[in-house]
């Protein structure tokens, strides 16, 4: 990445709230978007070169053809047989849960046989509608070998030994040619649970399954040199991922949990705006490091800001209407309905009469959420938050320099009319001679999950 040699000689310090929050929320949210996200992902994708999501949490995924092609039988005698290759996310994964054809589950926790080469072939059928000649699900280790049955099928002159896919969950599939696939290839979408991924708050343990915690979300995404920022721990500062685990389990009884996937062709700035958005929280870059920081109610403020520890004048930017919202869509997929498609919509009445009866919608797509009762908290928080824009830029002397960005802070002001004011610290930049720039947000602590 470069840098700016002029901003390096004038300002020596900065700290700052890694998001792209305005930007993305202004390509998101106003005006009706693009195609759900959520909707995508359990389409089935004929791709060789496609982006694979990183699931996390449980989530059903229709994952990409890779490869596909038929065969009649040995020597070239016998039943006509449609083999398949369905990559369906990075690996590692935990267990395979239900396997649907064209929405009819044919598979729904049954048995399972393990296999040599590190997948299990899929043995007990809830429902044989469609047949199979064998199912084979591999979790992506790097250490599983090449499928030796679909490579009998395929040819290993096609299929060779070096067709590992290791790294990347996937299907390997010998279907019979049948009648209800209509002349098609049949639609395959798969529920499973996501990747094993590090315990933020413990060092060296490894968790699965549905309801992820955020922070071991974070810290997966943020170190994983595959399809993340690739970052060692040096970078991150730990301490605050435990904390903020520990805020997001709240004793057993999650505050938020992670059902979903990330889109790996999206930038990194959007990805980790996307897991602070759905759990409230922010990641911090602070003295070389990355932290993790949940906003709360209640919170104290950290530096009194008055006319004596103010350099000059104070800024105030004001939100346009076009970024303040009456009511809020979240588009999600509902765990409750298979993870189709859906839509939970709030309103405020108050906020609708102080916009004198005009509607102002703001929407965006959650592809971590899959309840409604999360996806009616994130629509509340987004859009009582778009009533609370207020940002003060302002310039302080060196005797501010404990506070971070992140931290409240309280601000008076006789001539604005702030009395003991809190706001957000947003970024914090020292600069050559000492003085120190900082831009706030206002908190209002009535409104924080």
């Amino acid at each position: 990445m470069g840098f700016d040699p002029i901003s390096i000689i004038t300002k020596i310090a900065v700290q700052f709230i890694v998001s792209k929050v305005f930007a993305k929320k202004e390509a998101k949210r106003f005006g009706p978007g693009g195609a759900n996200q959520n909707s995508g992902i359990i389409a089935n994708k004929s791709s060789s070169n496609d982006a694979i999501p990183v699931v996390y949490g449980r989530r059903r995924i229709g994952g990409t053809r890779a490869f596909v092609n038929s065969t009649n039988g040995s020597g070239g005698s016998g039943t006509n047989t449609l083999n398949m290759i369905l990559i369906l996310a990075e690996g590692e994964v935990g267990a395979i849960k239900k396997i649907f054809f064209n929405d009819t589950v044919i598979y729904n926790g049954g048995s399972t046989s393990a296999l040599g080469s590190g997948g299990v072939q899929i043995t007990g059928y809830a429902d044989t509608k469609y047949g199979s000649t064998y199912i084979a699900f591999y979790p992506g280790t790097d250490t599983q070998t090449v499928d030796t049955t679909l490579q009998t099928s395929i040819g290993s002159g096609t299929w060779d030994n070096n067709r590992t896919l290791t790294g990347l969950a996937y299907l390997a599939l010998k279907l019979p040619v049948d009648p209800d696939y209509n002349g098609a290839v049949p639609e395959i979408t798969v529920e499973f649970d996501g990747k094993k991924i590090r315990n933020a708050a413990s060092t060296g343990s490894t968790v699965t399954g549905a309801d992820q915690n955020p922070a071991d979300v974070m810290l997966d995404y943020l170190v994983n040199s595959r399809y993340g920022k690739g970052l060692a721990d040096s970078d991150i500062d730990l301490t605050t991922f435990a904390s903020a685990r520990n805020y997001f389990d709240n004793s057993g009884s999650p505050k938020f949990k992670i059902n979903g996937f990330l889109n790996t062709d999206k930038t990194m700035f959007n990805n980790v705006e996307e897991i602070t958005e759905m759990c409230n929280a922010m990641l911090i870059y602070d003295k070389g490091q990355y932290k993790l920081k949940h906003r709360k109610q209640s919170e104290s403020s950290t530096f009194s800001f008055t006319r004596d520890t103010i350099v000059g004048d104070i800024d105030i930017q004001l939100p346009p209407k076009s970024a303040k919202f009456n009511k809020f869509e979240v588009q999600y997929g509902n765990s409750a309905n298979d993870y189709n498609d859906d839509v939970k919509i709030v309103s405020n009445g108050t906020y609708l009469t102080e916009d004198n009866s005009t509607e102002l919608i703001g929407r965006t797509d959650s592809t971590l959420i899959s309840e409604e009762a999360q996806a009616s908290q994130l629509a509340t928080y987004l859009m009582n938050d778009s009533r609370h824009q207020k940002v003060i830029s302002f310039k302080a002397p060196h005797s501010a320099i404990d506070v971070s960005a992140g931290d409240i802070i309280d601000v008076t002001h006789t001539d604005l009319g702030f009395s003991s004011l809190k706001f957000r610290v947003l970024t914090v930049t020292l600069n050559e001679d000492d003085t120190i720039d900082f831009q706030a947000q206002i908190y209002e602590s009535s409104i924080q999950v």
